[in-house]
């Protein structure tokens, strides 16, 4: 049994091993932060991950800024309990992912479902009587590299319906295109772009749940040069506002691939192949619904834009 720990400013996974699940001995600290990582370290998760028998140790670190939930992979000695990491970073990039537990299904692989809010922040919900959300099932995977990604899993495929198709698309700079026929609340989007890290400024991206009178928008924004991928709620609605970041590494196809799920009052953004995910929760009014394609300063081009309503009753 892992459980979280903190003392003298410093978070720690503890082990403790039992035979009955009922009387239990205290192992040894798995792992500790260096004094970078928060003082506090609650809803540990560690488990075997990939065909290397490397391990990953999920966490969600208390007073760490923005860093809500962090993940550490690296080898763990089962006798001595000791958890020795060598790659530890954000699990998550976005305002609002805390406590995710995993399991394993019947196919073995490794899911995780994370809590959609953040304890301190403002939301609207509780006037409802509810306190966040459940994030989609992901799966975790690990990469060559060591680092975790996290994809939606394939079954929510069968939520999908009335799909719809943008073909490609050149777009000038400073450019705000609304497309007609995609509008929504509850949808999956795949969006890809295609890149050019040698233009001197600029970003493209996505507005999502728009309102009619521009005022209302959630944006998703690249930016080349610096390959920061951000998620701005400034207009979002209620709730909080503010703007999360992450940085690509340079694919080898020079694409950015963007794959979102909207659920009225969440944004799921699952970058790259899971390279990175910003999760984020939004309150726009229920009539903005438009979705629109930018340019700020510099030229884009849209690959392809797939979207599908989510058929939530099946």
């Amino acid at each position: 049994m892992v459980l979280g720990y903190g003392k003298d400013g410093l978070g720690k996974a503890l082990l403790y091993r039992s035979q009955d699940l009922k009387t239990w001995s205290f192992l040894g600290i798995a792992a500790e932060s260096d004094g970078t990582m928060g003082d506090m370290w609650e809803c540990p998760d560690l488990f075997s991950l990939g065909s290397e028998g490397r391990h990953a140790l999920i966490i969600s670190p208390m007073n760490m800024g923005a860093t809500k939930t962090m993940y550490l992979t690296g080898e763990f000695d089962y006798e001595t309990g000791e958890f020795r990491y060598d790659i530890a970073d954000r699990l998550d990039h976005g305002s609002d992912f805390y406590a995710p537990q995993t399991f394993l299904d019947g196919q073995g692989r490794r899911l995780l479902i994370g809590w959609m809010n953040m304890w301190g922040s403002a939301m609207p919900e509780q006037a409802n009587g509810w306190a966040g959300a459940f994030s989609v099932p992901r799966e975790l995977k690990l990469a060559d590299d060591g680092t975790l990604r996290m994809l939606p899993v394939e079954e929510l495929q069968q939520l999908r319906a009335n799909h719809r198709h943008v073909d490609r698309m050149l777009l000038a700079a400073d450019t705000e295109l609304i497309i007609s026929n995609l509008r929504g609340d509850v949808l999956e989007l795949i969006a890809v772009f295609k890149t050019n890290p040698s233009i001197p400024a600029g970003e493209f991206g996505l507005k999502l749940r728009c309102s009619d009178d521009g005022k209302e928008y959630t944006e998703v924004a690249f930016e080349p040069r610096e390959r920061k991928l951000k998620v701005d709620r400034t207009f979002s609605g209620e709730g909080n506002g503010g703007t999360c970041e992450a940085y690509l590494a340079n694919a080898a196809d020079g694409l950015v691939r963007l794959h979102l799920f909207l659920d009225r009052s969440s944004v799921e953004l699952f970058a790259n192949g899971g390279e990175k995910t910003m999760t984020n929760r939004i309150y726009p009014k229920a009539d903005s619904l438009g979705i629109k394609v930018f340019t700020r300063v510099c030229e884009a081009e849209l690959e392809s834009l797939e979207v599908w309503d989510l058929n939530l009753k099946r």
